[in-house]
């Protein structure tokens, strides 16, 4: 079964039904997951005029009323932090199309793109610009976390530091006066949950509330390795680097509901799917997927080299660094490695992914020797092959990365109708749940870029002193 009829099986299951969250435990191995792709409902007579050519970024180059397929400008931010406590931004200019068999025209060169856009502007603006550089923390920077609005940075320095990349601000200086932070977990906006050295896990609200702290608890005797808050927000799990210890936590109370001992193994990373049916926990060899209800192992990924770095790309692909500096991307349905990735000549530090569009995602890694690269990756057809967009060696040891997303009303609405467009070609019709999610998703993306809008300048003017992100540090 190729991707496409993986897709077109997934749709068609997801609107006769809502796929339930639970599965079979009778099985302990190789499980299979039930898989839920987002979709929308179909646009309105009235919704397909509209064009979202006025915006600066997230713009369709092409009116929507032509018959030509637009290419669709996406502006991605890649944070990366150093050893030597570095804060550096790239910004860079991605094009997709809005075209249901848009496989056509995702490899066209350049010269091809000119034939969508206004000629001049390409031709003088570089794919890829030096965005910011500052040195915010007194220690090396460890952790970086993109949410939908916000860039978090953590050093070996107690202290978490808040960003709008979008008025390039510092908002909030969180100290965390338990030890250095060895790890980030969020729910969207909503929630902020550190893991620190000194065993200590500490949960704050969100922007909304000034990431006010919730509760702080003792977690684990020693080290918190990694720390993973339940999409559904009523968990969170927690990884001991020295206990080999699993705890789960109620998140509304603030309690620890139960333990579950690893064995030998030394967790260093743990994190859900999107959907929130299954997570994995990142050992020193291999990465070991569990289903959330049963915590039976549903897929182990063995590595030959010391596993460094792993993210989900969705809930079916996981992509994992090495020792190496070998990237994968593993299948999880078919249980084995989809595509290898072999650039980087040191080991991966760090990986973030996005979603730029249906099926399609931009992946960046950054390496030990200062290596940072982008790649483009087409999962509806297994065919097209990763593409790399961008890669350079700097004169620094980077030690992690994030992908931001210049989001805006108009992105969403083109993303809503490459959903619409895509179920129509395989006569798929959404359900009344899922137009419910996009409405609220939509009304919440609104209110937030009105309080860009109209309340920024206030807080700026209140601030004592100049907390902007200043290009006085090259990389």
């Amino acid at each position: 079964m190729n991707a496409a009829q993986k897709l077109k099986s997934k749709l068609a299951k997801a609107a006769q039904h809502k796929p339930s969250n639970t599965k079979d435990a009778s099985t302990s191995d190789s499980k299979s997951v039930e898989k839920k792709v987002p979709k929308t409902k179909k646009p309105k007579a009235s919704e397909k005029d509209e064009t979202s050519s006025s915006v600066a970024v997230g713009k369709s180059i092409v009116d929507n009323n032509t018959s030509e397929s637009p290419i669709h400008e996406v502006m991605l931010e890649i944070c990366t932090g150093s050893y030597d406590s570095r804060f550096v931004g790239f910004c860079f200019r991605y094009f997709t199309s809005n075209d249901p068999n848009f496989e056509t025209v995702l490899d066209l060169p350049k010269a091809e793109l000119l034939k969508f856009s206004e000629q001049q502007k390409l031709e003088e603006q570089p794919m890829i610009t030096t965005s910011f550089a500052t040195k915010p923390h007194s220690g090396s920077i460890n952790q970086l976390l993109s949410t939908r609005k916000y860039v978090i940075t953590a050093g070996y320095d107690e202290l978490a530091l808040v960003y709008d990349l979008v008025t390039r601000r510092e908002l909030r200086s969180i100290p965390l006066q338990k030890g250095n932070i060895l790890d980030i977990g969020s729910l969207k906006d909503q929630y902020t949950v550190f893991a620190t050295a000194n065993g200590v896990i500490s949960l704050h609200a969100g922007a909304k509330y000034s990431f006010t702290p919730v509760w702080e608890k003792v977690a684990h005797k020693g080290p918190v390795a990694s720390v993973a808050i339940h999409p559904s927000g009523r968990l969170l799990f927690s990884v001991g680097q020295n206990d080999n210890k699993l705890r789960v936590w109620d998140m509304i109370k603030g309690s620890l509901a139960y333990t579950v001992n690893l064995g030998k193994h030394s967790a260093e990373r743990i994190r859900f799917s999107p959907n929130g049916t299954h997570f994995f926990i990142h050992y020193r060899t291999e990465v070991v997927v569990y289903d959330t209800e049963s915590l039976d192992v549903m897929y182990t990924l063995a590595h030959d080299q010391n596993v460094t770095a792993a993210i989900y790309i969705n809930d079916d692909y996981i992509a994992t660094g090495a020792q190496d500096g070998k990237i994968t991307v593993w299948d999880l349905e078919e249980g084995q490695c989809l595509q290898a990735l072999e650039l980087h000549e040191s080991r991966i530090k760090a990986l973030d992914v996005k979603e730029v569009n249906i099926g399609e995602f931009c992946l960046v890694a950054v390496s030990s020797d200062g290596g940072l690269s982008l790649w483009r990756l087409y999962l509806l057809n297994d065919e097209i092959p990763p593409a790399l967009l961008f890669y350079e060696v700097f004169n620094v040891r980077l030690t992690s990365t994030c992908l931001w997303t210049h989001y805006s009303t108009e992105h969403a609405a083109f993303m809503k109708n490459r959903r619409a467009l895509l179920q129509a070609k395989l006569g798929i019709e959404s359900t009344q749940e899922e137009e419910e999610e996009i409405e609220e998703e939509e009304d919440d993306e609104g209110e937030y870029y009105e309080m860009e809008d109209d309340e920024v300048d206030d807080e700026n003017e209140e601030e004592d002193g100049d907390d902007s992100m200043q290009d006085d540090d090259e990389i």
